[in-house]
């Protein structure tokens, strides 16, 4: 009766441990700020890059353009950072763009 006691009381602590973390990374995600949450959608295609079109790209790209203003007034260091991930973002973009463009262009291999 002690280990049953024992486990259940465990599973109770480790059930009220994730609602609390859940609870804890909603509230931190609230208080995100604007440019944040924008960087973070805007480099969450990288990783499909290829399969987005040509359209969907070049909305990126200028969301990423668009985002450069607020990253400038940002510290020194957290400023080099994003800057520098944006870009990095932004460069993946247009070259997956002009791929792409360049794929169109050319002539089908035989």
């Amino acid at each position: 009766m002690r280990y049953f006691r024992f486990t259940l009381l465990s599973m109770v602590l480790f059930i009220a441990a994730i609602a609390g973390a859940s609870s804890w990374s909603n509230s931190a995600h609230a208080a995100t700020p604007h440019w944040k949450a924008e960087f973070e959608a805007i480099c969450a295609h990288t990783g499909n890059a290829t399969e987005l079109s040509k359209d969907e790209i070049k909305v990126l790209i200028d969301r990423c353009r668009k985002l450069e203003p607020a990253l400038e007034k940002l510290e020194a260091t957290e400023k080099k950072v994003y800057k520098r991930r944006l870009q990095m973002c932004r460069e993946l973009y247009e070259y997956v763009l002009k791929s792409k463009e360049a794929a169109e262009t050319s002539p089908a291999k035989q």
